[in-house]
């Protein structure tokens, strides 16, 4: 009988009388192909009785029950010892109390996988944010390892295709084509695989290290984009400020001059170089040659300033003219006195401007009575009777229409009475207003025919100063010179230190990339078992400082010379010899993409089938990854190939782009990022203002024969040529705590992996357990028990030593 104690809290506890009936222990072997497989050294559940020194310990945490395997915020230290020394070091776990504190003992080594539960990718947190820049930081963020930054930038093919219409292979629908230059949201970043990994223990309070996370082969590997449309920060890519120093000069002959009769509009587009524009929407406009326009993105709520210094102004004409600072929303195709104006200032009424700088924007509303705005409309009465045109005058106290003079009289705070001529076009229609702004209500004045205003307000009409824009939109900031009739002299105008600036609201977008959001919805303990998959690796864990470390087999597993002899333990004669596996083929292959018509097209292609041999053995056994393949397409770009992964299946690259919307995928990918091309390996980017070099990938390594020699050539193999030995031993409390996947084993002479003890009675009369043992050999053919040879003594196979007629 072994002296058995139990130390909570390094209190002494005391244990049931039939401790020797209730105290069982058991450990689990190491399994890379399923994580769960492995669960920490823990107890049997054992019932603490009612004691005085049992209650002191346990009735103040009474209200910390929880039910579940594992949990690390246990309050509760266990150590559990035989004949003075530790067997079993880790934590208690209070299940209930009901006819005593039940609970049990788990290791140290806690099973850590159950911690992460059941969430998906897209709930963790802790990323930082990514405050990408397009043009402005795009080109640092190629260059960046996994150690620098979270995401990397491989150009995957999700519909941006360039001419001509053939993709190795694949017909390409004209009507699909996108030949035109990748735009900032046609380039979309993949998250490093490493810094996934480690944000998931990160997020239950633990940190990942171990050399598999610095080997280049996990390093390198990264997430490409797949699901719905990426969540952009369309708010920082989409801003613009740009300006111009100056001095520029304009005059009659570099207006706009749109066709019109009766009255003159003149038009300047202020030019200004942008300083900062990440998806360069301002940029030349093929409608406006020589000229720059801000083209919008994405539709949604927009603040824009614009601001000019007026250096001097002549107009030799004796004609009245009006002066304008506007902002103009035109659609692309359309003319600019089609625009609508969304902010406008009139800067003069005669033939001059006082120098000074003058702006317009969003952010102050219109005040009473310096901002009071008339708006008039005129519709022309001759030939193009479509043809209208609206003036604004600020300041107006009083303004009628003289229908004898065909003139509009006013008179402004700042002005005496004056009025200019509207000969040919009809009486302002009764759209005419002027407004105040009463709080964050727009006071409309609306002429009553005899001189006065009739008044009506519009509750919030002064709060939204931003304005509502769409992808067919431009922005384009101008000068306007009206004249009522054809000028007769000349116009001269010296203007600088032009600003313009487009800010997004957050109706379009968040200012940075949130990295979880855009991740696919795949769940945690899955990820982490594609880890393990993939470098056939084994791990352990430090509960108290929380860390899990992942090595590589020949680094985890200690070499023959280390093994603990359990030769004597058990009678050789009642050991019970059997296959390691019961199925007759192992099938390897990747998740299914069936939304993927290329890839359905050649199922199979990813699959690798072994078979053990074993004509006993039925069925198979799939190992697959939560990844589906992926195929790299060639495209053609100035007469060379490129070659780049693609996302879009066969049947969307096959139909029309109008009926049709390009899909992200739908599986998750794996990709190795090869960093940025070389100098002379450059694509059309639109957003980077020309050619530039890119990302480059490859699945160099994640072929299924390169994953076949990562991970069949060591587990596979092993349980498909080796064989299990099962039976009872007597263990003795200090050889079982020695028992560790990471230890060989040695019986009889033949080298050994733990597999699995269950039931060890450590407090009975014989200490025994059930124990599996896994012998592994490399060359070996189906199983059964071995011959007299070499491999007794635990070398390797020479030959084919066991055939399927060998079992029994």
């Amino acid at each position: 009988m072994q002296d058995v104690k139990l130390y909570i809290n390094d209190v002494l506890v005391d244990l049931p009388a039939d401790v020797a009936r209730q105290l069982r222990l058991s450990k689990g072997g190491t399994d890379a192909a399923n994580i769960e497989a492995r669960t920490a050294d823990q107890s049997y559940s054992l019932t603490l009785p009612f004691t005085r020194v049992n209650h002191a310990l346990f009735s103040d945490h009474a209200d910390l029950q929880t039910t579940g395997k594992f949990f690390s915020v246990s309050p509760y230290r266990a150590r559990l010892e035989a004949n003075g020394k530790p067997i079993l070091s880790g934590g208690w776990k209070l299940q209930a109390i009901k006819a005593g504190y039940q609970g049990l003992i788990y290791s140290d080594e806690v099973d850590v996988f159950a911690l992460i539960g059941e969430k998906t990718l897209r709930q963790l947190t802790g990323f930082a944010p990514v405050a990408y820049k397009g043009q402005h930081n795009f080109t640092g963020f190629l260059g960046k390892s996994s150690r620098e930054s979270d995401v990397c930038f491989p150009l995957v093919a999700y519909g941006n295709f360039f001419a001509p219409e053939v993709t190795e292979g694949v017909d390409v629908a004209p009507s699909a084509l996108i030949s035109a230059p990748i735009e900032v949201d046609d380039y979309t970043p993949s998250v490093y695989y490493t810094n996934i990994l480690k944000k998931i223990f990160e997020n239950i309070g633990w940190k990942a290290i171990g050399e598999p996370l610095d080997d280049p082969f996990f390093s390198e590997l990264c997430l490409p984009h797949v699901g719905e449309e990426y969540r952009w920060n369309w708010q920082e890519l989409l801003k613009l400020q740009a300006a111009g120093a100056g001095p520029y000069a304009f005059n009659l002959g570099n207006t706009i001059k749109p066709e019109k009769e009766g009255y003159h509009d003149h038009y300047w587009i202020l030019p200004a170089e942008a300083t900062y524009n990440p998806a360069r929407r301002y940029r030349q406009d093929a409608g406006l040659p020589n000229h720059q326009t801000y083209s919008v993105r994405r539709e949604g709520g927009y603040d824009a300033a614009l601001s000019v210094q007026i250096n001097s102004y002549h107009l030799s004409d004796s004609a009245s003219s009006q002066v304008f600072l506007q902002l103009l929303r035109v659609p692309h195709g359309a003319t600019l006195d089609k625009g609508e104006v969304l902010r406008s200032r009139q800067l003069a009424q005669s033939a001059n401007v006082a120098p000074g700088t003058y702006s317009v924007d969003q952010f102050t509303p219109p005040t009473w009575p310096a901002r009071v705005l008339l708006k008039t409309t005129y519709t022309y009465t001759g030939t193009s009777s479509e043809d209208q045109f609206t003036i604004y005058h600020y300041d107006v106290e009083y303004w009628e229409f003289n229908t004898a003079t065909r003139q509009v009289e006013y008179r402004t705070t700042q002005e005496s009475s004056t009025s200019f001529d509207v000969e040919g076009y009809s009486r302002p229609t009764t759209e005419n207003f002027f407004y105040e702004c009463v709080g964050e209500a727009k006071r409309l004045y609306t002429h009553n025919g005899s001189g006065g205003f009739a008044t009506a307000d519009e509750p919030g009409g002064c709060a939204n100063t931003g304005m509502y824009l769409e992808p067919t939109d431009r922005l384009i900031p101008v000068l306007l010179l009206r004249t009522p009739l054809a000028i007769k002299g000349t116009v001269s105008m010296s203007v600088s230190n032009v600003s313009f600036s487009v800010t997004p609201s957050g109706e379009v977008g968040p200012a940075t990339i949130d990295i979880a959001a855009n991740l696919p919805e795949l769940n945690q303990r899955d990820f982490v078992k594609s880890f393990m998959v993939l470098g056939n690796l084994r791990h352990k864990v430090d509960l108290q400082r929380k860390v899990i470390t992942f090595y590589y087999r020949d680094r985890y597993e200690l070499p023959a010379d280390f093994a603990i002899d359990l030769t004597g333990l058990a009678d050789p004669d009642a050991c019970e010899f059997a296959p390691a596996t019961t199925a007759r083929r192992f099938l390897f292959q990747y998740a299914d993409d069936t939304g993927d018509a290329l890839l359905q097209a050649n199922k199979g292609f990813a699959d690798k089938v072994h078979d053990t041999k074993n004509a006993l053995a039925e069925g198979d056994q799939a190992l697959t990854l939560p990844f589906a393949a992926t195929v790299f397409r060639t495209y053609q770009d100035a007469g060379r190939s490129v070659l780049l992964p693609c996302m879009a299946s066969q049947d969307q690259l096959s139909a029309p782009l109008n009926t049709v919307q390009w899909a992200y995928g739908y599986v998750p990918r794996l990709l190795r990022y090869e960093g940025i091309s070389a100098a002379d390996d450059t694509l059309p980017m639109a957003f980077m203002g020309g050619r530039s070099r890119y990302g480059k990938s490859s699945f160099a390594g994640l072929g299924w024969q390169d994953l076949y020699a990562r991970f069949y050539g060591d587990y596979i193999t092993g349980i498909v040529k080796g064989h299990l030995l099962k039976s009872s031993f007597i263990l003795p409390p200090d050889t079982y705590e020695r028992l560790h996947p990471a230890k060989p084993v040695l019986f009889n002479g033949i080298i050994y992996r733990l597999n699995k003890v269950s039931g060890y009675q450590v407090a009975g009369r014989d200490t025994r357990a059930e124990v599996e043992l896994l012998h592994i050999v490399k060359e070996a053919v189906g199983g059964g028990r071995p011959k007299a040879s070499d491999e007794l003594l635990g070398k390797e196979f020479s030959r084919q030593e066991f055939y399927p007629a060998e079992w029994y």
